[in-house]
């Protein structure tokens, strides 16, 4: 096989632009597909193990495990091939790099702890989801787009869930820097070393900046017994979820006053209507003001003017015919009709004074 260049034509669509890294196992290049004009990620496997058949087999299984999980922080496949004996694999690109790049550069500060905790937790969750261990959750394997988002990738040596070891008895594949101490001991891979790698990922993420919620995510993650961990993705999203939930109703608590219940609306009727103020009475303790008792509203506050204008309505009546005494009938005097009781305390008064002139008048 002749040596991978510059602007050659892969698969019969995708034209090379340059090489964006390669490992022991594989090559990656940027390139453009000539079919639908868009950049491209092309991973080449190694010349070296082209004609391996196990690896063959491993490069195939990655694009079909890429392949199968549809997420927004996962990296999508577009297509696999074979172009003059290299197997190759056509991936979605992302710009910003990889997220070894980023920790060791100087932008690391730029990203947000917990939004990139939360990405790769929700990525993983979605992987566990389809039924496969990644087995080799590390920075080199999470690309960022141009908007410092986070996505899952190169699944070369995943595995289903219910597979058997993919090596030898006591071979070990995987990033040791970043593998569960039961996995490094030759143990098979589970759901919980795959969290035990995240953990350590978003802690040297996070560094010494890192949030209370992703402390204590950190320290469940990373918990040398796997049993100790949680025991899926969707868990450890929820002690950040549940742990921003606690923060923020503790801050509001602290910081912002309580909630006054609101004041009920009085109907549009009785807004229209003046208010009478009463004046300021100070209550003896243990009796009730019946003035400003909740029995009394201001229907009630009515009924008991009526009754005290009907009330001096006969005591003037009475007067007046008592003074009258043995004398013959005066004649009878027209009074003017009492306000009505839903009208304002103030109206009834002068209703009442119309009503008292008038008797006076007709002595």
């Amino acid at each position: 096989m002749t040596a991978i260049a510059p602007n050659e034509v892969i698969g019969g669509r995708y034209r090379l632009q340059r090489r964006l890294g390669a490992g022991g196992m594989a090559a990656v290049w940027l390139a453009t597909d000539e079919r639908l004009g868009r950049q491209v990620a092309i991973k080449i496997i190694a010349d070296t193990l082209a004609g391996d058949g196990d690896w063959l087999r491993r490069f195939q299984r990655e694009a079909r495990a890429a392949a199968s999980i549809s997420h927004p922080h996962v990296v999508s496949v577009f297509d696999y091939g074979v172009d003059a004996g290299r197997p190759f694999i056509a991936m979605e690109y992302l710009s910003g790099g990889t997220l070894r790049d980023r920790l060791t550069g100087e932008r690391s500060d730029v990203l947000d702890p917990i939004r990139a905790a939360s990405q790769l937790l929700d990525a993983l969750r979605a992987v566990h989801a389809a039924g496969i261990i990644h087995r080799d959750v590390n920075p080199r394997n999470v690309l960022l787009d141009e908007h410092d988002h986070l996505y899952l990738t190169d699944f070369g040596i995943a595995l289903p869930a219910d597979a058997t070891q993919l090596t030898q008895t006591g071979m070990v594949i995987g990033t040791l820097g970043y593998m569960a101490p039961e996995v490094a001991g030759g143990d098979p891979a589970t759901v919980r070393s795959d969290l035990y790698s995240v953990g350590l990922l978003i802690g040297e993420l996070a560094g010494a900046r890192s949030p209370g919620p992703l402390s204590a995510l950190v320290a469940a993650l990373t918990a040398q017994s796997p049993a100790a961990r949680p025991d899926s993705a969707a868990r450890a999203l929820a002690l950040i979820t549940d742990a921003d939930a606690t923060a923020v109703t503790a801050v509001r608590t602290s910081v912002l006053p309580p909630r006054r219940s609101p004041t009920p609306r009085r109907p549009a009727a009785e807004e229209e209507r003046p208010t009478t103020v009463m004046p300021h009475r100070t209550r003896a303790a243990g009796r009730s003001d019946p003035w400003s008792s909740p029995a009394v509203g201001r229907s009630g506050g009515r009924a008991v003017a009526a009754a005290v204008l009907a009330l001096l309505v006969a005591c003037v009546a009475a007067v007046a015919l008592i003074a009258g005494g043995s004398s013959p009938a005066p004649p009878r005097v027209r009074l003017p009709a009492a306000a009505p009781a839903a009208a304002p305390l103030s109206q009834q008064l002068n209703s009442l004074a119309g009503m008292v002139n008038a008797a006076r008048s007709g002595r």
